[in-house]
Formats: structure tokens, sequence, C-alpha cells
């Protein structure tokens, strides 16, 4: 491709040069920028060269990150070598390297570190457009207004620029809402008066973002088997289902992708909702589904409920990003519990602390039926209780073995299940756990904290084909078909807590492997032979003759691959 200008800038500036070559192509001056113009088939460092060889001027982002970049520092080499013009814009506060004070310290600059950023571009698009009209043989004429032999002494721990923008951003987190540097790439020029603030830097608090643009290629949604991997939520009050998307994808992309799912992007239709949502989901940033597109400053829902609820962030919606009338979509931010607007398309920030970009946020998926396919949501699991005398059914799904001498104790599900399963519960026990040894614990009556959830066969431990994960008073064991007491568990590990009398207890099995999680820690997981263990019957609950009172509460399930 013929052009006139080659950028050359650190990845971490992509958000600068992004906007840098928006303004030159505003402009009608054709630009060369990597990735964007790097041909097919041909390698990266060739194109490069030949891009460098090809230009008539070449645009230096001058910044911490370029200023050691070792490939930056390549590319002005080549530039110095095939003689071509060098115009750098600095951007940061920094003094240049000693290599790269080789190759530019007697060249003029731009000086792009007070804001508003469209004021320098300016400046930059009116040099290059001087200098390619004498010709590219000619000097450039003096446009800096100082000189790199003596940077003025800092007065930002950032410049000044970048200091704005991140103070900018950082509104997103302290009250107002994430601002973006960039525009789409095309024609247009960028309108970047927006930028201008006198929000304070030093006020942040909290991690600041910064979107960045990839506008080379553009990605699409075809991977539908990925709605297989979402944590579907039930809303008991609106009865629809929920699930955070990974991160990454551009509001657009997760619209297409609720859609295809059978749903929306999630739409909030009081406080009451969006409360749910944040205690549902946790303190993460996601998009839902309100947007002003096509007509501006009209909110819709995506999917056609009636706007009865808004929640924006102080001064919110700005749509100044990027130009008026391109933050077309929202996001909810959950620390600050109000909203944001922000353009459709982005899909990494920028994270200052992390020096690095970061995916975008999630979405949060609103259907109205649970999905057919993948994890099922979690449900509640009811029981039959064979002996009322034994078991006391104290509350909304919770289960009491009453203390007995007689037997042990069962309880099992009135549903079968198969496939991969989930089941989730807390055990509690009513006897205080004591700090005895072995001989002492077998003479106590009653025992200290033992209970068993019993997956598959009948839900007992008496039937062919099942697994038996258990809380025993000094560790946790998995155990098929019987609990045997022969040392030869599928599974067994000690616990250092044996004075506990609560466990939140999760077992999992998916394929041919088990696992066991107490507290939210995986405490074991083992393989198991599915010839023996057929994956199909009920849920049990089980408790030993010998131990005291144990109350089965909170008991839920999700499956997979089955219907039930």
């Amino acid at each position: 491709m013929a052009h006139d200008v080659f950028i050359s800038y650190s990845s971490q500036d992509k958000t600068v040069a992004d906007a840098v070559c928006a303004t030159l192509e505003g402009r009608k001056i054709r630009c060369w920028i990597a990735p964007r113009d790097v041909p097919p088939g041909l390698p990266y460092a060739a194109a490069l060269v030949n891009a460098i060889n090809d230009c008539k001027v070449f645009v230096l982002i001058l910044s911490k990150g370029s200023n050691t970049s070792g490939a930056v520092m390549r590319e002005v080499e080549e530039a110095v070598d095939s003689g071509t013009p060098i115009i750098p814009i600095r951007i940061e506060e920094i003094e240049p390297t000693e290599a790269m004070r080789y190759y530019i310290k007697s060249i003029h600059w731009i000086d792009a570190m007070s804001p508003p950023l469209q004021k320098h571009l300016g400046k930059l698009a009116d040099s290059v457009q001087a200098i390619l009209s004498v010709g590219a043989e000619e000097h450039p004429p003096p446009v800096a207004e100082s000189v790199i032999e003596a940077p003025a002494k800092k007065r930002w721990p950032l410049p000044t620029w970048a200091t704005a923008l991140l103070a900018l951003a950082a509104v997103v987190i302290v009250g107002g809402g994430a601002w973006l540097v960039a525009t789409r790439l095309g024609s247009a020029a960028v309108d970047l008066e927006a930028i201008s603030t006198t929000v304070d830097a030093t006020a942040i608090t909290e991690p600041t973002l910064i979107s960045t643009i990839e506008s080379s290629t553009t990605t699409t949604i075809e991977d539908t088997e990925s709605t297989s991997k979402f944590d579907w939520h039930h809303n008991p009050v609106t009865d629809h289902y929920y699930a955070l998307t990974e991160t990454g994808m551009s509001w657009d992309m997760l619209e297409e992708l609720a859609v295809q799912t059978g749903g929306h992007l999630v739409s909030i239709n009081d406080a009451a909702e969006e409360e749910w949502l944040y205690s549902t989901f946790g303190s993460i940033m996601f998009w839902i589904g309100l947007t002003d597109y096509p007509d501006e400053g009209e909110y819709r829902w995506t999917s056609g409920e009636p706007v009865t609820y808004l929640k924006w962030c102080p001064g919110e919606p700005t749509d100044t990003a990027g130009g008026a009338g391109s933050e077309d979509a929202v996001h909810a931010i959950p620390w600050s519990q109000c909203w944001n607007d922000e353009p459709t398309w982005i899909t990494e920030f920028w994270d200052p602390d992390k020096q690095k970009n970061i995916p975008s946020y999630p979405g949060v998926i609103e259907v109205e039926t649970a999905p057919s396919h993948g994890w099922s949501v979690w449900r509640p699991v009811s029981f039959l209780i064979p002996n009322p005398q034994i078991w006391d059914v104290t509350g909304d799904n919770q289960y009491t073995a009453i203390e007995q001498r007689d037997s042990d104790v069962y309880a099992w599900s009135t549903e079968s299940y198969q496939g991969d399963i989930m089941v989730s519960l807390d055990l509690r026990s009513s006897v205080e756990a004591l700090d005895l040894g072995w001989d002492e614990m077998q003479a106590q009556i009653p025992s200290q904290n033992s209970g068993c959830v019993i997956i598959y066969g009948d839900g007992t431990m008496h039937s062919y084909g099942s697994l038996v994960f258990c809380v025993d008073w000094d560790g946790y064991f998995l155990d098929e078909h019987n609990r045997r007491y022969d040392n030869e568990f599928l599974a067994y590990v000690l616990h250092d807590n044996p004075s506990e009398e609560v466990y939140s207890v999760t077992v999992e099995i998916i394929d041919d492997i088990a696992s066991m999680y107490v507290n939210g820690e995986k405490v074991l997981s083992s393989f198991f032979n599915t010839e023996e263990i057929d994956r199909s019957g009920r849920i049990g609950l089980f408790k030993y003759w010998a131990d005291g009172e144990i109350t089965f509460s909170n008991i839920q399930i999700k499956t997979r691959n089955s219907d039930k």
C-alpha cells in the first residue's frame, strides 16, 4: 500500500498511535501502522523495513515504553539510515536513553504532554503536511516548543495528558465512569477535545483503565459451544435465568452471543433486580442490555422491555469518549451501584498499574427459561423421609438426623439423576467436637461431626454403583458402594479442624473424576471405575448410628448431560 507516514510506537502506547493515525488520515495523509498494514505472508521484520524505506515521514511516539524498546530503536535506526525525516512527538516527560539520543538529539520534536491531545495532533499533522508539500528530501521546519537536549523538570509522576486521561478513567471507579482516548480508525479525524479536564490525578484511589481499540480485525461469535460453560443462576422474583460471560468481548459481540443463547444482555427493571445481580455476580463490572443506538439519547433495552428504571453514575451519561454519539453501550459498576455509558466495540483496556492490556468486562445474559444444554442452574433437592421418628424436617430444605442408637440413618431424593452432577450443602453437628485420640473416640457416644452424601444408586450405601462422600471427625473420604473400615478408600485426607461444627460441602462428578470441596477448598479428588459406577440414581443423606444429631441444609444440585 502506498503511504506517506510510518508510525513507530511501543505497544503500550497503541491508544495514542491509533489517535495519531486517525488524525493524519483525516487530513488525507496515508499512514502505515503495524499490525494493521503488515501484508499477509510477509515476515514482520521485512514488512517494517520496506514500510520505513517507502515512507516520506517517520513519526516517532516517544514515551517511556518506546524509549527502552529495542524494536522501536531498530525502526529509528532504519529511518536514519534511509534519510527519512523524523518527527518525534513526546507524550511522557522522560529523558531519552543514550542510544535514543544518538539518533534524535539534534531533532526538534512536538511536546504533547499537556491536554488536550488534539491540539498537539493538529500541530503534528501541520508539520507532516509541510514536509510533504516541499518533498521528503527537505529538512522539516522547526515546529517544537522545546528541545530534547534539556528536558523540563518533572511536574507530574505521569505526563500531563496521560494523567488527565487516567483521572478521567478513574471517575468510573470513584463515581463517574470510564473514559476513552481513541475512536474507531477510519477517514474521520478524532475529536479529542473532550480529553481536557481539571480532575486532579493525585486523587485516584482505584486502578484506572484506558481503552484500546483494535481496528484491523473484526471478531464474530462462532463458538456457540461456549454457552455450555455458563453457570446459570435463577432469580425467583423474575423467574428468569442469568449467567456471567467470559471477559474480552465487546458489547456488540456479547449481545450477539446472548441472542444465540436464547436471550439478551440483562435488562434491569428495578432496584431489587439490580441488587440481586450485584450479590450474585460479585464486585466485577459487567455489560448490560441498555443502549441508545440508533436513536442518540433515547435509551432502550435490547430485550424490548420498557425502560422503567435507570441508575446513572453522577454526571453520566456523558457520550464524550471518541466524539459525540460514540458511547452507545452501558455497563454496571457494583461498588458504586450505578451505570456508565461507553462505546460498543471495546474489547480490552490498558491497565497502567499492571502495565499491560486487560480484557474488557464480561456481560450478564438473561434468558426466560433454563438452557437445555450445559450445566443446569442450582436448584433445591427434596428427600423422602423413611421414618419421621428419626428425621426432623426443621425448615425449608433442612433435614436433621436425630440422635439414636438402633441403626444408621438414611434419606434419599425424590428424583433420580444421571450424568455429571454437582451437589452442595451445609453439614452441622449439634455435638461439640472434642480433641480425643482414636481409642477415646471409639468410646465416645455420641461421636463427633460425621455425615455423608451418597451419589447414584438407590441413595443408600447398600446399592452397587454409588459414590460416598463423607466428613468424618478426623478427615474427609471418598468411597464406593459401601462405607468400609478397611482403610481402602478411593481417597482419604486428614483435616486439622476437629472442633469445626459447620462444613460447607460441594461434591462434583465430571466424567470419571469425583472431587470434594469443603469450605471452598478442594480437599480430595479421585478417578473411579465407570464400569462399576453407572452414573445414575438418587442422592442420599447418611448419618452413622454412633454419631450425634446432624443437620443437612441448603441442599442444591445442578446437572449436565441430563434432562434432570
